[in-house]
């Protein structure tokens, strides 16, 4: 994990806490606006290292497809959500010396995205 050449943007969305600051009625749909952070904060990446996008469509994958990257992904979705979570004191800290916690400081080292060594915001959103 830690010598593969990849880059993260993990957002969490808090929908209970979504829900209590806008109300039922105007929360968004948490799904959607992950996904339009997550695009967002991906064209920025682009725009950093003067890429661009290569289509105008996303190309999406089901999990039953099997893709090897989606496994890849799902290995590292929950302790970066947990990461996330537990710097903002909404979940209990990683155990030490867990898989998790091995995952955690492979992410921070040097996965994330980052701006002049900030990773919140940048790599890592929570919202709201």
């Amino acid at each position: 994990m830690s010598e593969l050449k990849y880059g993260v943007l993990s957002v969490v969305i808090d929908k209970k806490a979504h829900v209590d600051k806008y109300g039922i009625l105007k929360a968004q749909d948490p799904y959607a606006l992950s996904l339009e952070y997550l695009m967002q904060r991906y064209q920025y990446w682009l725009q950093d290292a003067d890429k661009y996008y290569s289509s105008k469509e996303i190309k999406l994958r089901k999990k039953k497809d099997n893709v090897a990257g989606l496994q890849f992904v799902d290995l590292i979705s929950h302790p970066a959500r947990r990461y996330i979570l537990s710097k903002n004191n909404s979940a209990d800290n990683i155990k030490a010396n867990s898989f998790e916690q091995m995952v955690v400081d492979i992410l921070v080292k040097g996965k994330f995205r980052r701006k002049k060594g900030k990773i919140e915001g940048y790599g890592t959103i929570l919202f709201p």
